[in-house]
C-alpha cells in the first residue's frame, strides 16, 4: 500500500515540471495581464517566450499573445505565435476576482498551461503528469514531510524528516502551530509503514 513507485506508472513522457508553462496567477501578481503590458519570460532549461496583453483582441475581451521561436534539423528559424483568452472570475463571494486562461485545445478554464508540439495548452491535453502523480503514497509523505522541513530553516543529512520541528526565529506561534499540524498529518503514513514494517 504505497510502497516505493506505486504510483501511477510513468508513461515516458515529462513531468508538468519539466515542461516550460505559463502560470496565469503569476502574470496577475507581476502586473503582466494589463492591457498593452509585455514582457519576454525565460525558462530554466534556456528557452524564452514574449508575452503581451491585448484587449478586444481575436475575438477576447481579453488576452495574452506568445511569441516564440524554434529552431528546425535545418537550422531555420521559425516564429510562432499563439493567441490565449483571459477570464476572470468572480471569487469569495464577488469580494475578489481570479484570472483563468481559455485552453484552446480542451475549451476549458485551467491557470497553468504547459508547451507541447501544438503550443501551449492544458496538461491532460498533452497527457502530461504531476511528479506527485507518479509517486506512491509513502513517498508522497516523504516529499511533504521534507519540503516542510527545509521551508522552517531545512535539515541536516544525519536529521530524519519524521523528526521534531524546531520553530524559526521570529515565526508566529501560530504560523508554526500550522506547521507541526501539516507535518504530523504528511508523516503520518510514514508511520503507519514503519510500524507495519517492524511488526508492531
Amino acid at each position: 500500500m504505497g510502497g516505493y513507485l506505486s504510483g501511477r506508472p510513468g508513461s515516458g513522457k515529462p513531468s508538468v515540471e519539466d515542461c516550460i508553462n505559463l502560470n496565469v496567477c503569476y502574470l496577475y501578481r507581476e502586473g503582466l495581464l494589463e492591457p498593452g503590458s509585455e514582457t519576454v519570460l525565460q525558462h530554466r532549461r534556456g528557452g524564452s517566450f514574449l508575452v503581451q496583453c491585448r484587449e478586444n483582441y481575436f475575438g477576447w475581451p481579453l488576452c495574452v499573445s506568445i511569441t516564440w521561436a524554434t529552431i528546425g534539423s535545418d537550422k531555420e528559424r521559425t516564429e510562432h505565435n499563439q493567441v490565449i483568452g483571459v477570464e476572470f472570475v468572480d471569487v469569495l463571494k464577488g469580494k475578489a476576482r481570479r484570472p483563468y486562461f481559455y485552453c484552446p485545445f480542451t475549451e476549458k478554464r485551467v491557470g497553468v498551461l504547459v508547451m507541447g508540439n501544438r503550443g501551449f495548452g492544458h496538461r491532460t491535453f498533452y497527457g502530461y503528469d504531476y511528479k506527485a502523480q507518479r509517486m506512491g503514497h509513502t513517498d508522497r509523505a516523504l516529499d511533504s514531510a521534507a519540503k516542510i522541513k527545509k521551508k522552517l530553516g531545512g535539515f541536516n543529512l544525519d536529521e530524519a524528516v519524521t523528526d521534531d520541528l524546531i520553530k524559526p526565529k521570529g515565526m508566529h506561534k501560530n504560523t508554526f502551530a500550522r506547521y507541526v499540524d501539516k507535518h504530523r498529518r504528511a508523516i503520518a503514513p510514514l508511520a503507519w509503514r514503519l510500524a507495519v514494517i517492524s511488526g508492531y
